[in-house]
């Protein structure tokens, strides 16, 4: 019984990790938008380190 409960608990952790990235990638689908201002914002980051300076 306790093998039971385990393989159980086992699937749920599988279950809920797979949900979490289903619902990201879904969210990173349906907004671009803010992976293009992360990916921007990096660079920004970059030029201002290599400036020196903020722009």
């Amino acid at each position: 019984m306790k093998g039971f409960f385990k393989r159980i608990f086992t699937n749920f952790k599988i279950l809920i990790i797979a949900l979490v990235l289903a619902i990201g990638l879904f969210f990173v689908i349906k907004n671009p938008e803010l992976f293009r201002v992360s990916v921007l914002l990096l660079e920004d980051k970059q030029t201002i380190e290599a400036n020196q300076r903020d722009i």
